[in-house]
């Protein structure tokens, strides 16, 4: 005759687990139902919409307009994509004439770019920050060093800061420089300031002439500024032009010049 298995006990860690789990129970749940709240509190965020509705705006014209360009990313963080396009986009630049940087601020690509080039790198700016608001909170003002000149990691004899509004630097600048622009870096943001450089450059504009805008999309409201004021160009100067490049996690945008007519 045949014996009943003995009933199995538990095993006592077995006990002591599923004791843990019941007292962290009510912790997980809570934590749970906060995530999943924060997840629908994300999809309500408006300011996360816009930054969204703004990348895909830009991945749209990016698909029709910029698929030959080559996204260059941050091999360090992100943020660093914007010098790395610059690293990338440098040596495009044949053209024998001069470097200038519009939108200067404490002088970080100021200095990437002359510590690159064997030529002077002159950079635009009032140093009194942004002449009008630009978007989402970014207000007239914003980037300013009071006027101070920042001091840069770079020779003297590599660079030239020129002070002062561009409708006001860039007339005097043109008397004494000669030659077309070789390469020109548009940190302006703003599409007043971005045209008035245009303005006035569009002479010096070439055929190979190479272009970096550090604000040209992906952000709410790309299309009204850099852009904008870019295109406006283009479209009156009779331009044809490629994309070079792209920083995919930033606003950075890399153009070569291939033909101007007017």
């Amino acid at each position: 005759m045949s014996q009943s298995p003995e009933p199995q006990t538990a095993h006592p860690l077995h006990d002591l687990v599923s004791r843990v789990v019941e007292g962290f129970r009510p912790v997980l749940d809570a934590t749970a139902n906060a995530i999943v709240r924060s997840l629908k509190a994300a999809d309500r965020d408006l300011e996360h919409r816009m930054y969204e509705q703004a990348s895909l705006d830009s991945a749209r014209y990016a698909l029709e307009h910029m698929v030959t360009a080559r996204p260059v990313r941050g091999q360090k963080h992100p943020g660093q994509g914007r010098l790395d396009l610059l690293e990338y986009v440098l040596p495009f630049a044949k053209v024998p004439g001069f470097y200038a940087e519009f939108g200067v601020f404490k002088g970080e690509t100021l200095a990437f770019v002359a510590n690159r080039v064997d030529a002077t790198v002159y950079g635009f700016d009032s140093f009194e920050g942004l002449p009008d608001d630009w978007f989402l909170g970014v207000v007239k003002g914003a980037f300013s060093l009071k006027g101070q000149l920042p001091q840069l990691a770079v020779p003297m004899n590599n660079y030239r800061l020129v002070k002062g509004l561009f409708g006001e630097t860039l007339p005097t600048f043109l008397e004494q420089v000669d030659g077309p622009a070789a390469f020109l870096h548009i940190d302006c943001d703003l599409y007043e300031s971005t045209r008035t450089v245009f303005d006035h450059l569009a002479p010096r504009i070439v055929p190979g002439t190479v272009i970096v805008f550090d604000e040209y999309l992906n952000y709410p409201g790309w299309q009204n500024h850099e852009f904008k004021a870019f295109q406006e160009f283009c479209e009156a100067r009779r331009v044809t032009y490629r994309y070079l490049a792209f920083a995919p996690m930033m606003f950075s945008v890399a153009v070569i010049v291939d033909a101007i007519e007017v």
